[in-house]
């Protein structure tokens, strides 16, 4: 009786360490993370540091999803601590989930708990981010012939801007917000896109534009001075009946803003007036 008990306390504190080592979240260091980016298409990584609460949190909370991470994104959770590389990845650092999409990183940015971390990774099991050239770039937006294709919220950058790779999971992020309402997308200053960039007056990066006619609004307001005076050495004619149109159309409603504002003062006298009266 006391071999059998003894037995079953030993099979009970075996099971019970192996839930526990099922459980805990694998630390590793950067050059491991680089090695498994080569080996793994899908990675859950948290980016913790030593006396961090929230970090503790997060750990917690990842751990319980081992599995479900495993069977639904096929992919292994992996922690780092005090890690040179978050700061590539997260503006406000540690902590910080990243899903590595075959390399391609998206930030976490909601609650602290399980549905939500779980529901965010699974509806984002592939990039948001769509790129674009000097090719797709018409094609894709419509951006010149008014066609509708969406909103669009484009970032250009260059691949040698460190603050373009450090906005890389966090654009992802965006993306991954607002994917049911925009398209989110990036094209590249100093490659595919450099056409583009100069169409839209592109200098530094990382730069942004929303939506075709924010955009195309934006362009004119700033190159107004360029254009009336292109009107003016080219299309003298027309530029004189555009100008008198103008001045036409800022007379009139200067006239009908004083005579509306004559018309109440007179209104206000009268009925003052009436009041007097009424008084007396």
């Amino acid at each position: 009786m006391h071999i059998f008990a003894t037995t079953t306390a030993l099979l009970l504190f075996m099971a019970a360490g192996f839930i526990v080592q099922a459980n805990v979240i694998k630390t590793i260091n950067d050059d491991e993370l680089v090695k498994l980016f080569h080996s793994h298409s899908n990675l859950v990584v948290l980016f913790s540091k030593q006396n961090c609460n929230d970090c503790d949190k997060l750990e917690a909370v990842l751990a319980n999803l081992k599995q479900e991470v495993k069977d639904n994104l096929e992919a292994e959770i992996v922690k780092l601590s005090g890690s040179q590389m978050t700061r590539l990845y997260s503006p406000t650092k540690e902590p910080a989930v990243v899903f590595f999409r075959h390399g391609v990183p998206l930030l976490y940015d909601g609650p602290i708990n399980e549905d939500a971390l779980i529901g965010k990774f699974v509806q984002n099991k592939d990039p948001n981010v769509k790129e674009l050239s000097d090719e797709n770039f018409e094609h894709l937006t419509q951006a010149s012939s008014g066609a509708t294709t969406g909103d669009w919220f484009i970032m250009f950058y260059t691949s040698n801007c460190v603050d373009c790779q450090r906005l890389t999971a966090v654009w992802e992020a965006v993306s991954a917000d607002l994917k049911a309402r925009m398209n989110v997308a990036r094209i590249q200053k100093d490659g595919k896109g450099i056409e583009t960039a100069k169409r839209f007056r592109i200098e530094g990066v990382p730069a942004f534009i929303f939506d075709q006619i924010v955009d195309r609004s934006v362009y004119y307001l700033k190159n107004l001075p360029v254009l009336v005076d292109e009107l003016y050495t080219n299309y003298r004619t027309l530029y004189y009946a555009l100008l008198g149109s103008f001045i036409f159309v800022v007379l009139g409603f200067t006239a009908a803003i004083v005579l509306a504002g004559i018309t109440r003062m007179k209104a206000a006298s009268k009925s003052k007036k009436t009041k007097v009266k009424k008084a007396k």
